[in-house]
């Protein structure tokens, strides 16, 4: 059973897992991959395994992960990429103010971000302004959008995303956001945007 949806979405090899082994605990999730192998999600506490949750996982088939070793030039790069960005061309007014309903953050930020023709207007500095709340934006209240919007947009409850069944800390675009939501291709061009605006910015993103 899909906790999401509270229907079933088992497929052959996953309902014979589910036969072999028994149900799945509340929060799991059995899922399939291309090859046929089936993997496990644990929504609760945002992993995967290949493991069914109700066997203990045998040492012997343990998988080693690979670390991609920290990149010392890093900042380097960043700079170096940052410095290719144009800057807004001069039409453009000195600030964007975007209004946020705090309460509706994903859908007013799409409606505020995607009503924008003109792209430049996200390069120039962002004020932002939550519904019902006083408080001017000098840089602390952008900064607090970006991180609770990209909480929202990467949690995979929302159907964009899902966990990656190789990493338990890594998350791919969901091959079927199109059945959590008709328009997944606009918010997918949106949340490009929000990315975009993060670099440009120099904001943080948490997912």
């Amino acid at each position: 059973i899909d906790p999401r949806t509270g229907k079933s979405s088992a497929s052959p090899s996953v309902q014979h897992e589910l036969n072999q082994n028994g149900s799945l605990p509340e929060h799991w999730e059995a899922r399939t991959l291309p090859d046929g192998r089936v993997y496990y999600i644990d929504h609760f506490n945002k992993k995967t395994t290949w493991t069914h949750p109700r066997i203990a996982e045998p040492v012997h088939i343990k998988r080693k992960r690979s670390t991609v070793p920290h990149s010392r030039d890093y900042e380097e790069k960043y700079r170096l990429f940052r410095s290719h960005l144009p800057r807004p061309e001069a039409h453009v007014g000195p600030q964007i103010e975007l209004h946020i309903n705090r309460k509706d953050i994903v859908e007013s930020s799409f409606r505020a971000i995607m009503s924008i023709k003109d792209v430049e207007v996200l390069k120039t500095r962002l004020w932002i302004v939550f519904d019902g709340e006083q408080g001017l934006d000098y840089d602390r209240l952008s900064r607090e959008w970006f991180l609770i919007l990209s909480r929202e947009i990467f949690n995979p409850y929302y159907g964009f995303f899902e966990y990656s069944a190789l990493d338990n800390y890594a998350l791919q675009i969901n091959p079927l956001s199109g059945v959590f939501n008709e328009e997944h291709i606009k918010y997918f061009r949106f949340i490009g945007r929000i990315i975009a605006m993060t670099i440009y910015h120099e904001k943080l993103l948490e997912g």
